[in-house]
């Protein structure tokens, strides 16, 4: 399932233009799965210049999750069935 949640957001990363939210409804089931695939996301995030802001998860299923996690503030879902995941793409370079 992560490879292939993986896949789709690669695609969508690399067509990023403006603000993406990324929605997961098939949550890994445990939070050594779910720090996998989010430390997927901020690597593939970091390949095509588009970081990873915000993250929000279900607080009361994730536990052990702070109000960070690397760098990326964590906010609380309020579904334990969805993970979003919000990307910006970094500025254009000014051409020199």
């Amino acid at each position: 399932m992560v490879s292939d949640l993986m896949r789709t957001l690669e695609l969508s990363l690399d067509q990023a233009s403006n603000r993406v939210a990324f929605v997961v409804t098939e949550v890994p089931q445990t939070e050594d799965h779910l720090m996998s695939f989010l430390d997927g996301a901020i690597a593939a995030a970091s390949r095509h210049r588009t970081p990873l802001v915000e993250i929000q998860l279900s607080m009361d299923r994730f536990t052990s999750f702070g109000d960070t996690y690397w760098h990326v503030p964590v906010t609380d879902s309020g579904k334990p069935d969805v993970v979003r995941l919000v990307f910006e793409p970094a500025p254009a370079m000014a051409a020199a």
